[in-house]
């Protein structure tokens, strides 16, 4: 914990310098192997079926997904919309101004273990930040370097971390499920420092690996492929 205090206030200050900003206000990434992910129907009746859907029925509808009943020691995170159903009419992106009794959509829900998020909100906390929102990490990079188009078409995001590798699909403009996987980017840099080992008989520090990695890593899906 008091490391990781000590990481954030760091890092906090150099983004202070480099922008000019006092920072006192965050959003906090949150990643790792206990994120789950599903797809869960909803559905309310209207009881005004003459008066058009409203944005207040869009987050009634909402509301009930985070009443769910989850494991022990999970909480949701986020209650992300992927379509709507009007009157058993599927399909819909946005049933606001419509008019029908009932209301559904899938939901793509995300939950994360609940003693992950009160660490993380100790740390932020412990170093004077005020927490905004907590957004699952392969979201908030969407939201970074994906257009609305490529979000629409359909992509493969993949954010490569120190000690993970966050896996987000997205489809119709949102996550249509998201992945932790136990490799990241100080594992490739142990791997070079164990290949300079065995074939050179030389000692590589951390900070070698990674310059090397970064200069000329290449991915290849076979050794066939490589020239």
């Amino acid at each position: 914990i008091d490391r990781t205090v000590s990481a954030i206030s760091k890092a906090i200050m150099e983004a202070s310098e480099q922008s000019g900003t006092n920072i006192q206000v965050v959003n906090v990434g949150i990643a790792g192997q206990h994120i789950r992910s599903y797809i869960q129907n909803g559905g309310i009746t209207r009881t005004t079926k003459d008066e058009e859907i409203s944005i207040e029925d869009i987050n009634r509808l909402t509301e009930d997904m985070h009443r769910l009943v989850l494991q022990p020691g999970n909480e949701i995170i986020h209650v992300m919309p992927q379509d709507y159903t009007v009157d058993y009419v599927s399909g819909i992106n946005d049933p606001v101004g419509m008019e029908g009794v009932r209301l559904e959509a899938d939901f793509h829900i995300i939950t994360a273990h609940t003693s992950a998020i009160n660490n993380i909100n100790k740390c932020v906390r412990r170093s004077g930040m005020e927490i905004d929102e907590l957004i699952l990490e392969p979201l908030a990079s969407s939201l970074s370097v994906l257009n609305d188009e490529e979000k629409l078409a359909g992509v493969c995001l993949v954010d490569i971390g120190g000690g993970t590798t966050e896996v987000a699909v997205i489809s119709l403009g949102g996550i249509v499920t998201a992945l932790s996987i136990r490799t990241g980017g100080d594992e490739l840099d142990q791997a070079i420092i164990d290949w300079v080992k065995r074939e050179y008989s030389l000692l590589l520090g951390e900070r070698t690996a990674e310059e090397i990695k970064m200069a000329i890593g290449s991915a290849y899906r076979s050794p066939d492929e490589v020239d």
